[in-house]
């Protein structure tokens, strides 16, 4: 049992030590705003709130005063995105229905927007909060890109993003949206195919703010970015998210190398939904080819009980449990191969493969430590996962 194995081997200077830093001030001038709250006569009291908050919204009703609902466009865990109509404006808008929001934390829409405003004014790049009110749930109301997210595009029109220039238009309009975030101050916690807007003439911009988030504080046992709801749909979660570590603007990069994955072979990466962390950061590990499993170092700085997690061995590997014992789990398939096939660096996916090897690192600082990514820059590399994927897109995970 891998418990009993831990029982002699302690990481050396597990657990880390707990840092509690302070709220950075805020330098610029205090920023104030109005928030509509719908009082309703005949409720009272958080039960019936509740209970009238799971109703949902008809085509044809008008929120605020103001805008027409006119069809559902999108649905997440905790929203649902409506295309609306601003009859105050005379505009096309998009309402976001926040189910379990509390009213306070509509706030943190208005600090995103705000900062968004400041790299990006008249909304070029990002969506513009248009208005937010609270009627028993939170309701944003932002501006509107004409366009399809990719997901919908890859699955109307499979093999779409099969074409190089393609993918190159949706890296550089993600990447372009990262530059302005880190300028802004702001992480994402959220990229992914749905949250990546094809619009004419082949642009795409970083839409849905939801899980956006600025601090960075850490404590034993936690991460504040992730025990405040701001981390996104596990699939996408980069190694720093999974290992409750400190969450920046890499892991944005992270999710944005992994929806490149996804569109390029027109399918997710992952399995699906009921993955834990743990095999996530598996299949992690075989994109990013290390073949040796996780450093004892990064560990060291999770929060985590990382006993229960991974293998107590000098090199350590996720592990899933299985009635009364636990499984490591190892991909099956190595590197980068498994989704651009053989050869890919010397045909027009070449850029494609440049970028993700920059981009699907456990961290930056880890580079240099790791040996498979030594012995690759030294061109050493040894046997690779293209000896097992001749096209690419394999993707099989499982234990080995």
């Amino acid at each position: 049992m891998l418990a009993e194995a831990w029982s002699e081997q302690i990481l050396v200077g597990w657990p880390p030590l707990a840092k509690m830093d302070t709220v950075p001030s805020d330098e610029g001038p205090e920023l104030w705003t109005k928030l509509s709250i719908r009082v309703r006569r005949d409720i009272c009291g958080g039960h019936a709130r509740e209970l009238l908050s799971a109703t949902g919204l008809s085509d044809g009703e008008v929120l605020a005063q103001r805008y027409k609902i006119m069809q559902l466009v999108g649905e997440g865990h905790f929203t649902k995105a409506f295309l609306a109509k601003d009859l105050q404006e005379d505009r096309f808008v998009c309402v976001k229905r926040h189910r379990n929001l509390p009213i306070e934390a509509l706030a943190d829409f208005f600090v995103a927007a705000k900062r968004l405003d400041e790299v990006d004014r008249g909304g070029q790049f990002f969506p513009v909060l248009v208005d937010a009110f609270f009627d028993l749930v939170g309701y944003t109301v932002e501006s509107m890109f004409e366009g399809k997210n990719c997901l919908v595009i890859s699955t109307e029109q499979p093999g779409f993003f099969k074409d190089p220039m393609k993918i190159r238009t949706v890296a550089l309009g993600a990447l372009s949206g990262l530059v302005l975030l880190e300028k802004a101050g702001l992480v994402h916690n959220d990229v992914k195919p749905d949250n990546l807007i094809w619009t004419e003439p082949n642009q795409v911009r970083i839409v849905d703010f939801g899980c956006a988030r600025l601090d960075q504080r850490e404590e034993r046992g936690r991460n504040w970015a992730l025990a405040e709801g701001g981390a996104g749909h596990l699939d996408k979660w980069s190694p720093e998210m999974t290992l409750r570590l400190p969450i920046g603007h890499q892991s944005d990069v992270w999710g944005t190398a992994v929806s490149l994955c996804e569109l390029f072979c027109g399918r997710v990466v992952w399995r699906s939904e009921q993955d834990t962390a743990e095999v996530v950061m598996a299949q992690a590990l075989g994109l990013c080819n290390l073949r040796d499993g996780l450093p004892p170092s990064l560990l060291r700085r999770s929060p985590l009980d990382v006993r229960q997690l991974y293998t107590p061995g000098r090199r350590h590997w996720p592990v899933r449990r299985t009635g009364s014992s636990l499984e490591a789990i190892k991909p099956k398939r190595w590197g980068l191969e498994q989704i651009l096939g053989m050869g890919w660096k010397d045909s027009a996916k070449a850029d494609l493969g440049e970028f993700l090897l920059s981009a699907l690192v456990l961290a930056s600082w880890l580079r240099l430590e790791t040996p498979t990514r030594r012995r690759r820059k030294k061109g050493r590399g040894g046997r690779t996962a293209g000896e097992d994927a001749e096209d690419g897109c394999g993707g099989d995970y499982g234990l080995t």
